[in-house]
């Protein structure tokens, strides 16, 4: 079962006036003007893993040491995606109280994560961080500082940029300046690097884009989404340490093809607009459980109080 945390909605019991969305929350949000009315001063971190043991507990750490440092409160939701391996036990091993940890069974990939980590932040601004080491935390200053000086309402990282730093293979490389080149024709804003990981965003904005897409094409809708919304995006050079198939690299080249319809669908769908009053659908929940055809749970031991390391891995 999932538990609520403090001061927090206990996602089972969230009521909804859609009766084809099961397990709907329907908040309703005032978008007027600027998206935020002050300074935004809570940042979400949303970690999707699955089968991470090698890295997790090192991801966090880094995460939690360059929270220290940052000019707003940070709040971490990771979701353990149906592990088989030690992912689990790490996240369960993690006392600090920013950390909130969730597991869904079964695996609803990597859509279904980021979809329910969404669903589940309280933060005026969110990023999405992948558990293992591609991507470097150290980063969030560069990310954060257009939009906390009002100069941007969402950011992403770009690992293509002039001062961009990191490896990755030929085959990934071509296939990200192939997308680039398919997002400027169909949305015409250039954007280096369209399905980077790194993408900084207003967190109502975020859940208002309702999402449904539930494995590696998430990318490509919460960029389509957000360009076809009409919310200019900018880009910022980062570090990126691409790792290969052997250290657990996922997404192939496959995938590219789901990837393309997903740009193609959400350009010529309907265009969808960022309203006064929006939904929020997290992921839908049966009677008894907390996501599509499974449950989600909460490892033992993330509620421990106190300050605390992840795990180590």
């Amino acid at each position: 079962m999932l538990e609520p945390t403090d001061g927090r909605e206990d996602p089972r019991g969230l009521k909804g006036d859609d009766p084809g969305v099961s397990g709907t929350r329907v908040e309703l949000v005032s978008l007027s003007g600027s998206l935020d009315p002050g300074r935004p001063s809570k940042l979400s971190v949303v970690i999707p893993a699955f089968n991470e043991e090698a890295t997790v507990g090192k991801i966090l750490r880094r995460c939690l040491d360059v929270a220290a440092d940052l000019p707003v409160d940070v709040e971490f939701v990771v979701v353990d995606n149906g592990s088989s391996d030690s992912t689990t036990v790490i996240l369960a091993e993690c006392d600090d109280p920013r950390v909130q940890a969730f597991r869904l069974e079964p695996n609803q990939g990597k859509g279904g994560a980021v979809r329910y980590g969404i669903s589940q932040s309280t933060g005026d601004l969110l990023i999405i961080q992948d558990a293992d080491l591609e991507y470097d935390p150290a980063d969030w200053p560069r990310m954060l500082e257009p939009v906390l000086s009002g100069k941007a309402q969402a950011v992403w990282g770009s690992r293509f940029m002039e001062n961009a730093d990191g490896t990755m293979r030929a085959s990934h490389r071509f296939g990200n300046r192939l997308f680039a080149m398919v997002v400027r024709l169909l949305y015409g804003q250039a954007l280096s690097d369209p399905l980077v990981c790194y993408k900084l965003m207003n967190r109502r904005v975020a859940q208002g884009l309702l999402l449904t897409e539930s494995n590696f094409r998430i990318d490509a809708e919460i960029t389509g989404k957000l360009l076809r919304s009409g919310v200019p995006i900018v880009e910022v050079p980062i570090r990126f340490h691409g790792r290969s198939f052997e250290e657990g690299k996922k997404i192939r080249v496959r995938h590219g093809f789901g990837i393309l319809w997903v740009f193609l669908k959400t350009r010529f769908a309907r265009r969808p607009r960022i309203p006064t009053q929006f939904r929020v659908v997290p992921l839908s929940v049966s009677g008894n459980g907390a996501s599509p055809n499974g449950h989600a749970t909460r490892p033992a031991g993330t509620e421990a109080s106190g300050a605390g390391s992840p795990g180590s891995s």
